[in-house]
């Protein structure tokens, strides 16, 4: 039987040292301890070190080579706990978020970890719609069973032995490597179940340039993941590549030509120009119950972009450095 403090505790984070100290302050205040919290900096160039560095009880590690999954991966690797928890900066957990997390994970039958519930702080508009996309996002990964298909890492306990068994977060990822390991761990049978009780309160993003790039970013990404598995199980994971027009697009072999791809590309721009025009101009006029499907289109258009610019790298009419080099995402794509 694990003992009562058996949860070592990563926060990956780069540039947090608006967040650091609080999400550190509400792990202190924790009604059961974790036996370890461990921050892993990922090259932060602002103050974030000199906060952490207050904090005596803190293991501070580094990594470098920038990406969350190999800060989170260098985090699990020094752990010591039988148990992962992965919290992100901006999060603050309540004081009974290990008890409620150790309550279910140590029971006769526990699954092998658990996503948790963000409960947004949501500070504008784009907040809130950001905290409605993701309730959603909850119960689209649910399978018939209950188990999760993808996971959510912000929020996530697992078993340190599972994780590795598992692969760790795939580091060749620059976006949905959560999701990468949720698809992973339900194709290998590993049990991750969603569990509400166990609350982080999550700084909701205000920006919707910033959210239109995570979002590029994330089509990018889920059509490598959708290509990593065979394509019966990638359906099941990701089902929309299954619709008519995906399958043609994304499935069909030749390829669409150079010409129409690049159209689409195009198309999928003007798409997100227009919705996002509309969006600000309802905005204007309080139409507000047209607001969130307008939002939600032009999420859509931003993934359906990332998609088409995996899909032109993967048949070679564009590279990869072309791509990050666009502007259209948030992050240097590597």
């Amino acid at each position: 039987m694990y003992s009562q403090s058996d949860i070592s505790v990563i926060i990956p984070v780069f540039n947090g040292a608006k967040y650091v100290g609080n999400c550190l302050d509400s792990l202190l205040a924790q009604e059961r301890k974790p036996c370890e919290i461990i921050v892993v900096d990922n090259g932060s160039t602002d103050d974030t070190l000199a906060v952490v560095h207050r904090y005596k009880e803190i293991r501070l590690l580094e990594e470098l080579i920038p990406g969350a999954s190999r800060a989170r991966n260098k985090g699990a690797k020094e752990a010591k706990g039988s148990f992962l928890a992965f919290l992100d900066v901006d999060c603050q957990a309540r004081r009974n978020w290990i008890k409620e997390a150790w309550r279910i994970l140590s029971c006769h039958g526990a699954p092998d970890g658990l996503v948790g519930y963000p409960q947004g702080v949501n500070r504008n508009l784009w907040a809130s719609f950001f905290q409605r996309a993701s309730d959603e996002f909850f119960v689209e990964i649910q399978a018939e069973d209950g188990s999760l298909l993808k996971i959510d890492s912000k929020n996530f306990f697992i078993k340190r032995k599972v994780f590795w068994e598992i692969g760790g977060f795939d580091t060749s990822l620059g976006n949905s490597e959560d999701a990468d390991l949720g698809i992973r761990l339900h194709h290998a049978n590993y049990r991750i179940f969603f569990a509400p009780s166990v609350l982080v309160s999550h700084l909701n993003p205000t920006s919707l340039s910033s959210r239109l790039s995570v979002r590029r970013e994330q089509g990018f990404f889920d059509y490598r993941i959708f290509r990593k598995v065979p394509l019966e199980e990638a359906v099941k994971y990701y089902p929309a590549f299954n619709r008519a027009y995906n399958r043609y697009i994304f499935l069909r072999n030749p390829p669409p030509l150079k010409t129409l791809l690049f159209f689409l590309t195009f198309l999928a721009e003007f798409g997100i120009h227009t919705s996002r025009s509309f969006l600000l101009v309802l905005r204007l006029l309080g139409l507000s119950r047209f607001l969130y499907p307008l939002y939600h289109l032009l999420m859509a258009f931003a993934i359906f972009q990332g998609k088409l610019y995996a899909r032109r790298v993967e048949v070679g009419y564009i590279t990869l450095g072309q791509v990050a080099a666009s502007g259209k995402f948030s992050r240097r794509l590597t």
